[in-house]
């Protein structure tokens, strides 16, 4: 805000410390409230800057050291849907990065890092975590530990790596984001349905779940069309530069076929999942997800935000 001359500046203020007419104690209002934003008005966080917090949680989730991050004063954070404290969770089990894939938006001040962590064991697990940040400061850190791991010469041979490394779209394919949310939505059609035919997804769809490759729907998700149902889809946001979106969803899975990681298949089984869906030219080329089981009926802390 411009500086206003002094002798405006204390004739205004003496005005306002006595009665005046209606429109110069609106003039008074106006004044004092424009110098308090301006005086509490913290620095925006580009894009730049939330991959910079995104790298630096995972740095210290990876020591295990929470200290020295910048939090905000009423700071929450959640694991699999469940409220916890920093420490807790995958805290002390990693080691490092092996992969990562950072999806920002800025106008929303939220970064996910969808990643997969070195484990002191030597194994490997996809781990995905969202902060929203204010100013330049970390609000909430809402992150999703899958519980299924591989050993690193497993990776190696695997198609897992086509996790991270998204390319930007040429600028003159881009599609909106309303867009690309339209779009991505039919991936939540088709577990419902059951099948990929609606017409949006390209031949050489390919899903990355967790730490395995997989169909764009297929493979995990088997069952008659009905018993998938997702609920509570919260698409946090969307990168039009790169064609991802991301969603938070709960998966309760009925009368399910036995699958090689679970042959004796339980009667319902009730997932929570982050997904980061790529699409070009109006089709879904590739789904990132991670998922891990919870209890039936569970919410995120952060669902009512």
């Amino acid at each position: 805000m411009t500086k206003m001359p002094g002798d405006f500046a204390s004739v205004t203020a003496g005005r306002c410390g006595r009665k005046a007419a209606s429109a110069l104690a609106l003039l008074c209002g106006i004044v004092a409230l424009s110098t308090s934003a301006s005086a509490v008005a913290a620095p925006s966080c580009d894009a730049a800057c939330l991959t910079r917090l995104a790298d630096e949680y995972l740095r210290h989730l990876a020591a295990n050291d929470p200290s020295g991050l910048p939090l905000g004063t009423h700071f929450r954070a959640s694991e699999n849907a469940k409220t916890i404290r920093l420490g807790e969770g995958a805290w002390g089990k990693a080691t490092g990065v092996a992969q990562q894939q950072v999806l920002v938006e800025p106008d929303k001040g939220e970064v996910v890092a969808y990643s997969l962590l070195k484990l002191k064991h030597g194994n490997v697990a996809a781990y995905a975590v969202r902060l929203k940040v204010t100013g330049q400061l970390i609000a909430e850190a809402e992150a999703l530990n899958g519980n299924t791991e591989i050993s690193a010469a497993q990776m190696a041979k695997s198609s897992v790596n086509a996790v991270g490394g998204a390319t930007p779209i040429p600028a003159a394919q881009r599609m909106s984001r309303q867009s690309l949310v339209n779009t991505a939505e039919h991936f939540f059609k088709a577990l419902k349905s059951g099948n990929e035919a609606s017409g949006r997804f390209a031949p050489d769809c390919y899903r990355i779940d967790g730490v395995y490759r997989a169909t764009c729907v297929g493979t995990v998700h088997e069952g008659a069309p009905g018993n998938l149902r997702p609920r509570n889809v919260r698409t946090f946001l969307v990168d039009p530069a790169l064609g991802l979106v991301g969603s938070f969803f709960f998966l309760d899975m009925y009368g399910m076929k036995p699958i090689p990681d679970l042959p004796t298949a339980p009667p319902e089984i009730h997932l929570y999942s982050v997904v980061l869906t790529r699409v070009e030219n109006d089709k879904i080329v590739a789904v990132w997800e991670i998922a891990t089981q919870v209890q039936k009926d569970s919410r995120s802390p952060f669902e009512s935000r």
